[in-house]
């Protein structure tokens, strides 16, 4: 499990982090391991698993759509693609926009 996916649409990757005493640390900063893991509610080892949605030149579109994007342009794509998901009250939350090598990359 590299990326974890909160249940308050957050999305939160894992290597950046390290664990003492079963407390999750982050360059200084102090949070709870066990809290964020139990507000998980979805654990995958890519970005793109964890989104809802994806915005290509604007326009939306599901995970299948976005295969068939990223099988047409490769890593050259022609506008910019954004990845979301939905919060805990339906709101749409940008988590992770794609970079010049066609690979997500969290906001």
């Amino acid at each position: 499990m590299k990326y974890i996916r909160t249940k308050d649409g957050r999305i939160i990757d894992t290597t950046k982090y390290y664990i003492e005493n079963s407390n999750l640390f982050k360059t200084g900063a102090y949070q709870e391991y066990k809290k964020e893991l139990a507000n998980a509610c979805k654990q995958a080892d890519t970005i793109e698993e964890l989104c809802d949605l994806f915005a290509y030149n604007k326009t939306f579109v599901q995970g299948q759509m976005l295969q068939e994007i990223k099988r047409y342009y490769g890593t050259r794509y022609q506008g910019i693609l954004y990845a979301y998901t939905f919060g805990e009250n339906g709101d749409i939350i940008k988590v992770a926009k794609m970079n010049e090598k066609g690979e997500l990359e969290l906001l």
